[in-house]
């Protein structure tokens, strides 16, 4: 099977390289694409035999990888890779789109690839693309989030404003908000619950362990095995790692 990968993250590239060789050393990857401009000249000068299958970034370095497939028509199955949100990816499960969900994992990758082969995947038309594109707008619209949350110490009931968390975190299976003045307080909801009721702009899930607020945030550095280490004050307990799967999506996180 031949694949092009249309991907601007290097170590997004090398990390699906890596897994295609994994689960299956007999496909090939005879082109990568890092943007749309890139990808819609080259998809023109190359004949549709000339690749099998296509697995898309949507996020690009210049726009959204839709524009290319609205310009260029595509016959091969398109995969998509996103970190979108479940809201968004309702609109692959409706129209009948594989997609894979940032970081990768190599059994999906795997299950999406076996749906390939085995059946005729639909070609991505106009309709589809402008329905996956409305309601991934709807779900960047502007949200009621989460304004406040409350503390229980002892007897007395602590509301504790958004504006003052710098990050949550995980200690003894206990989730705790260190706050600005760095004080911190324990929070009786799970970490994957808090997550969904924050600003996605403003809140950032850097592992199972921490969610960080964006003007907490000092630093990041990049580590052993393109790993970032981030550095927030108040100080953690802990250091803070982000994954080199989770790295580039951090990087586009905190460039908005």
């Amino acid at each position: 099977m031949k694949i092009v990968i249309v991907e601007d993250e290097l170590v997004a590239i090398r990390n699906l390289r890596n897994i295609l060789q994994q689960i299956a050393p007999h496909t090939h990857v005879v082109a990568e694409l890092e943007s749309v401009e890139e990808a819609i000249s080259w998809f023109r000068t190359n004949p549709a035999n000339s690749f099998d299958l296509v697995l898309s970034d949507i996020q690009l370095s210049d726009g959204l990888s839709f524009d290319i497939y609205e310009q260029v028509e595509i016959a091969a199955p398109i995969i998509f890779i996103t970190a979108f949100d479940e809201y968004a990816l309702r609109a692959f499960r409706a129209n009948g789109i594989d997609y894979l969900l940032k970081p990768i994992q190599p059994a999906e990758l795997a299950k999406a690839l076996d749906k390939v082969q085995s059946r005729n995947q639909p070609v991505v038309t106009q309709l589809q693309l402008a329905d996956i594109q409305r309601i991934i707008a709807q779900s960047a619209a502007p949200a009621s989030y989460r304004q406040s949350f409350v503390a229980y110490k002892k007897e007395k009931i602590i509301p504790i404003p958004v504006e003052r968390i710098a990050y949550f975190y995980i200690d003894n299976q206990q989730v705790y908000a260190m706050l600005t003045d760095h004080d911190k307080a324990p929070i009786s909801e799970t970490m994957d619950e808090i997550e969904k009721q924050l600003n996605p702009d403003l809140f950032f899930r850097a592992n199972r362990q921490t969610l960080i607020c964006r003007r907490a945030i000092v630093e990041a550095e990049t580590h052993f095995s393109n790993r970032l280490v981030v550095k927030v004050t108040p100080p953690a307990p802990e250091k803070i790692y982000i994954s080199k799967e989770r790295a580039s999506v951090f990087r586009k996180w905190i460039a908005r």
